[in-house]
């Protein structure tokens, strides 16, 4: 059921307006019936403004020592059918939280078993990627003795100082060995990612 507001507005009158209003009852006949204790209404307010004139005091002084009285919801009383389905769905709801909790206890098992493959792939993908920053440092420690050789040959065998020469052999021969070389780690990378398949001789090696 929704709850019901009395939208009539009431209004309680100060002692000063109550003992006014007891002097219009003297000369008035139709003055708002009402006890001392009552509250007036829109219409009680509406008859004394048409009567102003005949007011001691300013109307809107008397308005100003009243009290505006808001009306309030009434809700209607819950029955005890509604209370007692609340009280079985906070029953379910509270035993579903306790299942989920359990759950997720005993699952902790499953989820070691999941870290012990999470840390087994890690380890494999490190020990993977060490092996290929090894290639790489090697192809580039081959490429740069490479150079230095070709560079430095020509001085040690022949005497001949001529750097641009020099230079020119060294990348050369760095050259050369960086495309052989450069060959091979291509081809090692292939045979990890699986795209090419060593032959059994290479297994053997």
């Amino acid at each position: 059921m929704q709850p019901t507001i009395d939208s009539e507005l009431t209004f309680n009158p100060s002692d000063n307006f109550r003992q006014i209003l007891s002097q219009l009852r003297d000369k008035f006949d139709d003055v708002p019936s009402y006890t001392e204790n009552d509250e007036l209404t829109l219409k009680d307010i509406q008859w004394i403004f048409d009567h102003r004139k005949n007011l001691p005091v300013p109307f809107h002084k008397l308005m100003r020592e009243t009290d505006l009285s808001l009306p309030f919801p009434v809700f209607p009383q819950r029955s005890k059918e509604l209370d007692a389905r609340i009280q079985k769905y906070k029953a379910q709801e509270a035993d579903r939280e306790y299942r989920k909790m359990t759950a997720n206890v005993s699952g902790s098992s499953s989820y070691k078993n999941g870290d012990e493959s999470t840390s087994e792939s890690l380890s494999q993908l490190m020990k993977e990627v060490n092996r290929q920053v090894i290639v790489v440092f090697q192809f580039v420690i081959t490429v740069v003795t490479s150079f230095i050789f070709g560079y430095s040959a020509p001085y040690y065998l022949y005497g001949i100082v001529d750097v641009n020469f020099r230079l020119s052999l060294g990348l050369v021969f760095g050259f050369v060995v960086a495309v052989a070389d450069l060959y091979f780690v291509i081809k090692y990378m292939l045979e990890v990612d699986g795209v090419i398949h060593r032959g059994p001789k290479e297994k053997n090696v």
